[in-house]
């Protein structure tokens, strides 16, 4: 399992990002390929936060939903990560670049690990980004909410019990590489603390 990334501010909107997955990467270019270690999904985030922030494509549209847009400064750029969680949901790398997908081994290890990830970060809501990855996690309680106007999946909305009773809702939606715009992930977010207020 990953080291998530946990917003210091977390714990008032317990909102957890998750991606599918990731892969070996080279940090310039000709650089020596690198495999992603236990703490990638922090150190994803952390490249946001340096004054000139990482050109990762996937978390510059995070950062910009996060922000409403406004992530022109290293402040901004952290306020916004400060209000979430974030990590990967298949646990190991898929491979040595983009658009690789996870084999069965990788997916059967994530839904292996997926109880332990949300008694982990114990979050109230879950964003799962990413229709395959959606159709890929052990399923919960089918839940109706006709305001929510996510991918078409039936259901597009999930419920999932901690052992303490908590109840965590996952929404299915769109990864920022293949329908997500960052507008549509803020909306969803914004939708979430509005109608599901603590």
């Amino acid at each position: 399992m990953w080291t998530p990334w946990i917003g210091k501010n977390y714990s008032e909107s317990r909102i957890l990002l998750l991606g599918e997955s990731c892969y070996a990467y080279t940090e310039y270019v000709d650089g020596p390929l690198m495999e992603p270690q236990p703490d990638h999904p922090i150190r994803m985030v952390e490249g946001l936060l340096e004054p000139i922030p990482d050109d990762s494509a996937f978390m510059s549209m995070l950062t910009n939903a996060l922000t409403n847009h406004d992530c022109n400064s290293v402040e901004k750029r952290q306020a916004g990560w400060n209000q979430v969680a974030f990590t990967n949901y298949v646990p190991v790398s898929v491979g040595n670049a983009a658009r690789q997908r996870p084999d069965k081994h990788a997916w059967n290890l994530a839904k292996s690990e997926w109880p332990e990830l949300l008694e982990k970060l114990s979050p109230r809501h879950v964003i799962v980004l990413g229709l395959t990855c959606w159709d890929n996690i052990p399923k919960g309680k089918a839940i109706q909410d006709n305001a929510y106007s996510g991918p078409n999946r039936n259901p597009s909305v999930e419920e999932f019990m901690l052992e303490n009773g908590q109840s965590v809702l996952c929404w299915c939606h769109w990864h920022p590489a293949a329908g997500a715009s960052w507008e549509s992930i803020r909306n969803l977010i914004l939708h979430i603390k509005n109608r599901y207020p603590e």
